[in-house]
């Protein structure tokens, strides 16, 4: 039996299903040892890692990159500033902090900096859904081989 994301295996055979299910982990496992890891998978390995990477991680992009308002997301990125993952450079922990003071006073100019250089920590996770962007990043990403599951409700409509 072979797992297939648009076909939902029978329980009538739960021992068949069993096995499939490890055969397709086992390759998974196969294939992953191959794969060189890239440094956005290092460090997403190290924000992971870190008591407080994915609070921030999630922060971040919901806080500081995703607001319009750069009154709010110099507020939010004040507020992260406590989240700061340990595993970060400390030069970038440095100036992470400084721009997470500074933000309430100078929104305009913190927050494009701010949003320019940590959005290269997570970049590889979130897709920019602008219409001017979406189409172009989803054909790179599909003849890359890359299998996408999009849930619609989720895309904002411009």
């Amino acid at each position: 039996m072979a797992l297939s994301t648009t076909h939902i295996p029978s329980l009538s055979d739960k021992d068949q299903l069993a096995k499939a299910v490890i055969d397709q982990v086992e390759q998974w496992v196969l294939t992953s040892s191959q794969m060189k890891s890239s440094s956005a998978a290092k460090r997403l390995s190290g924000l992971l890692q870190d008591p407080m990477g994915l609070d921030f991680a999630v922060g971040f992009v919901d806080g500081v990159i995703r607001p319009e308002d750069l009154n709010v997301a110099a507020k939010n990125l004040y507020q992260l500033r406590k989240l700061t993952p340990k595993f970060l450079p400390f030069p970038l922990r440095a100036l992470l902090g400084l721009g997470a003071n500074l933000a309430p006073l100078f929104p305009w100019i913190v927050i494009p900096i701010a949003r320019k250089v940590l959005r290269a920590f997570v970049a590889h996770l979130v897709i920019d859904a602008s219409s001017s962007k979406l189409t172009k990043t989803l054909r790179k990403l599909k003849l890359g081989g890359t299998r996408l599951n999009i849930n619609s409700a989720w895309v904002r409509r411009s």
